[in-house]
């Protein structure tokens, strides 16, 4: 492949160079909160679990962790507004909610949000490392979860 073959696949605009230059500066932040994540009471095995046997385990989600990742991914680009049905995701599974038993009658409505809101999180936080580690150059063609990442800070 020639040279300008290649450069016709490296997307131009500067802030999307910004934001995987900001991936690789932040590398080992993300990859620590990423590895906490899967540590955290075996979380990432059972929060679909929890979600499904309509445990009410699925309230001592870590709420914590979930604004950590949010706070973590505003900071690689933090003059840039981020998407806002992420930003509603993350409001609208973070907010404080003891269980009581009447959340049972409605389940979906009171535990959902909380499950959406860390997958999310969870799967930005994971394409982070994963494109720090894979991308030399931000590219025109997109694989999918570097579209999320553009997404995630309206670059596409």
């Amino acid at each position: 492949m020639s040279s300008s073959e290649t450069d016709k696949n490296i997307d131009p605009r500067p802030e999307v160079h910004e934001l995987l230059k900001a991936l690789k500066r932040d590398r080992e932040k993300l990859l620590e909160i990423q590895l906490r994540c899967a540590r955290v009471a075996g979380y990432d095995q059972s929060v679909y679990y929890r979600y499904l046997h309509q445990s009410l385990k699925v309230f001592y989600t870590p709420v914590e962790l979930i604004l950590e990742i949010k706070d973590s991914l505003q900071s690689l680009m933090p003059l840039r507004e981020m998407n806002r049905r992420y930003l509603k995701i993350v409001a609208d599974g973070t907010v404080a909610k003891k269980f009581d038993v009447n959340m049972n009658f409605e389940w979906d409505k009171h535990a959902l949000p909380i499950v959406l809101a860390y997958s999310f999180s969870r799967h930005l936080l994971d394409m982070t490392v994963r494109y720090a580690d894979e991308l030399d150059a931000p590219p025109q063609s997109l694989p999918e979860g570097w579209g999320t990442l553009l997404y995630l800070f309206n670059l596409r």
